[in-house]
């Protein structure tokens, strides 16, 4: 039996695929059925009208400001996707730092531009209403189109890796220049800026606190606020009544699968530029780190009255940052587990990759979801436990179980040949097999996306506000409460150590990114094919 149990872990990819269905399973695929059967029983036992009716209204400007949003953040980060070579300078991982802070930060810190006493802030008090709210809303589009930058550019990132040097090396000799330099890189991967733009274009639609925020009208925060005012039996009718949004996601959904699948197989290209970019290329796409993290740290820390301001809010908000600590290293850790269970079940046989890529699915659409709704999804499902800690972690987890699922795929399939094959052969397919020979190189990256997942579940606002039990101390009531209440000292001083946490997580992915990179290098020399 012992033998038997061993060979199994060893040699099947089902021991990991379990893993993966159970994690998908309860954060996912459950509360979709779930909801499902609720609004096909509530159908048929009351008839009465829903919270509010579709709008495509609505919808359509909830779909222009997120393409705004999207081909803003194309604009952004297409520089720094070419300048670091697809990703692969050493200073690479600093331009992640963006999505590893709120994403409400660079609204709510160049906001603090605007208030009363400074210049702009009596200019806006002087003129006409709309004056102060088209500025508002032009804070919060930037704002989440910085946000929103690392994802595009690992998206064009992976048309960089594909395009062979002696390519580029050719078009130099026709001619130099910024404008010709330009050209040839747009017409190189204006598909995969397309891609990108779509992708978080679909990610604003169900974006919600820093439109909120800026009282800009969308589906998200309509149903946020249709949610407060129903009661949690009836919740069921709103979300059902935005029905569009969710067309809109499982579309995407799909497109996701699809684009996530070419762009790994590009994943193993060397890059287009085989010199550094030099000093100069670092400074051009760094500037994106710089207005999307030092900007709002350095206005949040000038607002600062004294010092004496981080201390109180460290004794009066310990409680909701160990909390959120608390959950975000349950989060974290459920990744890393996700990352190598998709690994090692893409791997196995036709029925593993089957169950495997079913869930994958499951998690991407779970992830486009407006975090409001991924909240009522999880409350409702798991009424059991609505009163502990855990229906924060799963809340959380469904919420960004789709990025452990990315690392999890593109690692399958930028894995050399040559490796796979010969697990294959000594029957290496299992996760002991898996873990002794893939997974001794693999885990930086693994460890890079938990540290990641931990980082978003941190700053977690939606879905957090839709499930957390009334007595425990919660980061995303406490953030929420000063971004409404606009206590810019209070929220300074808690800026600031979000901003410190997110710098730590930063430094240890750059640490794991250097191994990783390391790996690649190591792989590529021994197969110069990859």
């Amino acid at each position: 039996m012992a033998d038997r149990r061993s060979s199994m872990l060893t040699g099947s990819s089902w021991p990991a695929v379990v893993v993966f269905v159970v994690i998908a399973g309860a954060a996912c695929v459950y509360p979709l059925v779930h909801f499902m059967w609720k609004a096909v029983e509530g159908a048929r036992g009351s008839p009465d009208p829903i919270g509010f009716s579709p709008s495509f209204g609505l919808l359509g400007e909830t779909v222009g400001w997120a393409v705004l949003i999207g081909c803003l953040s194309v604009v952004i980060a297409w520089p720094g996707a070419w300048l670091s070579r697809g990703w692969r300078t050493w200073w690479s991982p600093v331009l992640v730092a963006p999505i590893l802070m709120p994403s409400w930060l660079v609204y709510s810190g160049l906001g603090l531009l605007r208030g009363p006493g400074t210049v702009i802030g009596d200019w806006l008090a002087m003129g006409p209403s709309w004056r102060a709210v088209a500025v508002g809303r032009a804070l919060a589009v930037v704002g989440l189109a910085l946000w929103a930058t690392p994802i595009a550019q690992l998206v064009i990132a992976s048309r960089v890796r594909e395009i062979d040097p002696a390519s580029l090396e050719a078009a130099r000799l026709v001619g130099r220049g910024p404008m010709l330099w330009t050209r040839l890189r747009l017409g190189m991967s204006w598909r995969r800026s397309v891609l990108a733009a779509g992708l978080v274009s679909v990610l604003m639609v169900g974006s919600a606190v820093p439109l909120h925020l800026a009282q800009m009208n969308t589906y998200a925060t309509k149903i946020w606020l249709e949610l407060d005012a129903t009661t949690a039996d009836e919740r069921w009718r709103v979300v059902l009544a935005a029905w569009p949004v969710l067309v809109i996601v499982i579309i995407a959904s799909l497109a996701v699968c699809a684009g996530l699948w070419r762009c790994g197989r590009s994943m193993r290209g060397d890059g287009v530029e085989l010199r550094s970019s030099g000093f100069l290329g670092a400074a051009i796409s760094l500037v994106v780190v710089g207005l999307a993290v030092v900007v709002p740290a350095a206005l949040f820390a000038l607002d600062l009255e004294s010092a004496e301001t981080i201390s109180t809010v460290w004794r009066t908000e310990s409680r909701a940052i160990g909390s959120a600590w608390m959950v975000a290293g349950a989060v974290g850790l459920i990744g890393a587990m996700t990352s190598a269970a998709v690994w090692i079940g893409l791997g196995g046989g036709r029925w593993a990759r089957r169950t495997t890529i079913s869930c994958v699915l499951a998690s991407i659409v779970t992830a486009l979801l407006p975090g409001v709704v991924t909240g009522v999804l999880i409350g409702g499902a798991w009424r059991v436990i609505d009163d502990s800690v855990l229906i924060v972690i799963l809340a959380h987890v469904s919420r960004f179980l789709a990025l452990p699922v990315a690392i999890g795929v593109l690692l399958t399939l930028t894995e050399p040949s040559e490796d796979r094959d010969l697990r294959v052969i000594s029957g290496a397919t299992g996760p002991i097999g898996w873990a002794r020979t893939s997974g001794v190189r693999g885990w930086p990256a693994i460890a890079a996306g938990a540290l990641a997942m931990g980082g978003l579940s941190m700053h977690e606002i939606e879905s957090a506000m839709v499930v957390s039990p009334p007595g425990m101390a919660s980061l995303a009531r406490s953030m929420l409460n000063l971004l409404h209440f606009q206590r810019y000292e209070h929220l300074a001083g808690l800026a600031l150590m979000v901003i410190g946490f997110g710098t730590l997580l930063v430094c240890g992915a750059s640490g794991l990114w250097g191994v990783w990179l390391v790996w690649m290098r190591t792989a590529r020399g021994s197969n110069p094919n990859q």
